[in-house]
């Protein structure tokens, strides 16, 4: 019987069930099984809807004539049923191409390999151990390959240094000037602030917040339980920011005594989600 998905997980499918709880041989090459290491899309063009761990790095690799859709899809979702460690297991199988393989088949493979490697060290960070071990493997195993030392340089150096490997354009433009009260003192009040330059601060600490996600946080739907919020801190942070600001809203108007008074804060709060909604 297929194993049962936990609370937030997504099922396995039943025929790949099996399957994907072995330790599927990378070598020699196994054909296509539809429903048992591989299934298509029988309803539109034919594209792959699942496969095994092993069956997806042969298919990354190989001569079909695969998007690159596919492989960032893989890249957008590994960590949802792998981790870094076992696919570099997975690719370090695939790049030692066994002596039976013709050799021009072989050198394909490995440099399929080699742009895996090139998508996966621009769209992924790793932590130390897993840099170390990918450093070890560009190295001392592809730079020692025939006509892949070159490759191997470019590789490592979007390993280590992967803001000097790819250009991103930071400028966000000048800063507006700051809209500071008239008049500063100690009796300053929400009132003798600019809803304007209030929606900005408010805008600038959700941009903190938001640009410190990762997508592995959404994976498991890890914020809906105790047990796995760890594994989502960040987007908790997001969740418990709202929350604070929703109640402070709600709160600070309530707590007004006279009607006037709280029609005058309302008013005040809308003033500053519209200016909110265009710095969205």
């Amino acid at each position: 019987m297929p194993k049962k998905a936990k609370e937030g997980e997504l099922p396995v499918p039943q025929t790949l069930a099996n399957s994907l709880q072995q330790n599927e041989p990378m070598w020699p090459e196994t054909e296509d099984v539809e429903g048992r290491n591989i299934t298509h899309n029988k309803e539109g063009d034919g594209e792959i809807e699942s496969a095994t761990f092993t069956k997806i790095i042969q298919v990354l690799t190989s001569k079909r004539a695969i998007e690159q859709e596919f492989q960032n899809i893989f890249l957008f979702t590994y960590r949802y049923f792998t981790n870094d460690a076992e696919v570099l297991e997975k690719l370090s199988e695939r790049f030692h191409v066994p002596a039976s393989v013709p050799e021009d088949h072989a050198q394909f493979i490995r440099m399929r390999v080699v742009v895996f490697l090139n998508n996966w060290f621009l769209k992924e960070t790793f932590p130390p151990h897993i840099t170390d071990r990918l450093k070890v493997f560009v190295t001392d195993i592809i730079g020692k390959t025939p006509g892949l030392q070159d490759m191997s340089d470019s590789l490592l150096q979007k390993l280590l240094d992967p803001k000097k490997s790819v250009k991103v354009d930071r400028h966000f433009g000048n800063a507006p000037k700051p809209k500071i009260p008239k008049v500063m003192s100690d009796q300053l009040t929400f009132f003798d602030l600019s809803p304007t330059e209030v929606a900005r601060q408010l805008t600038l600490q959700v941009f903190d917040l938001y640009r410190r996600l990762d997508k592995t946080e959404f994976f498991h739907q890890n914020w809906s339980s105790e047990s796995r919020r760890h594994n989502a801190p960040n987007l908790m942070k997001i969740i418990e920011y709202f929350n604070f600001v929703s109640s402070m809203v709600a709160g600070s108007i309530v707590r007004q005594k006279r009607v006037r008074e709280r029609a005058k804060l309302f008013t005040k709060f809308i003033l500053v989600a519209q200016v909110r909604l265009l710095y969205r």
